[in-house]
């Protein structure tokens, strides 16, 4: 009957209000916890937990477990601001338990109205990482309790930034050089550590490479552009 089947939908709304909390405190303390002190167990159960949160849905393992590393975590109480439409951005931020309201002010003398609301999962502030001496577009105030984050800082955001770049110019190198028939049936392995072997220059227009008579201590492949 109805009177029974609230009993058990209240049931299950403790059970899964127990496992959340359960999943936050067990997220929180393993951020909290040093680098050298994370057993693998630990680690890969962290990993695991990531499905939950849509931010990390499109990097790959490699660079979650990049990402994990430079995670930091902060509390934020009820009704307090984690940062103010204006501000420079400095950290990137994830909803582990809680809720937020991000609130815009049209002008100086305009009242703040609530634009968007974040509860457990949701990110904000990556829009103010992505350019030096971003600022951010709105205010974001915690409501309704208090409020456990996952923190980015720029400078670790910029760091892997740059670093996955240039994982993805050396992933472009290595398939351009598996087209070329010197590499053809070349193991990619093989290829890829060949790759840290070379050196990519850039030469101008009208730009002397060798001349006859050199001796000859490179070999030189042409990876975009045309020589005469």
């Amino acid at each position: 009957d109805i009177a029974r089947l609230m009993i058990t939908l209240k049931r299950m709304v403790r059970q899964a209000a127990t496992l959340h909390a359960n999943a936050t405190a067990e997220a929180i303390n393993f951020i909290r916890t040093p680098l050298r002190q994370r057993t693998q167990l630990k680690t890969d159960y962290f990993l695991q937990s990531l499905h939950r949160y849509r931010f990390f849905s499109k990097f790959n393992i490699i660079r979650r477990k990049q990402l994990i590393n430079v995670l930091k975590h902060e509390t934020v109480p009820d009704k307090a601001t984690v940062f103010t439409q204006g501000d420079v951005g400095e950290k990137f931020y994830i909803v582990l338990d809680g809720y937020a309201h991000v609130l815009f002010q049209e002008g100086p003398n305009q009242p703040e109205r609530v634009v968007a609301k974040l509860r457990f999962g949701d990110h904000f502030g990556e829009h103010a990482l992505l350019q030096p001496g971003g600022r951010r577009n709105a205010t974001v105030r915690a409501y309704s309790g208090q409020l456990d984050l996952m923190v980015i800082h720029h400078d670790d955001y910029s760091r892997l930034l740059k670093q996955w770049a240039a994982e993805n110019d050396r992933t472009a190198f290595v398939e351009f050089l598996q087209r070329l028939p010197l590499f053809s049936g070349v193991d990619p392995t093989v290829v890829n550590q060949l790759t840290y072997k070379m050196e990519i220059r850039k030469l101008q227009a009208n730009k002397v490479v060798f001349s006859p008579g050199q001796p000859a201590h490179h070999m030189h492949i042409i990876y975009s552009g045309k020589v005469l």
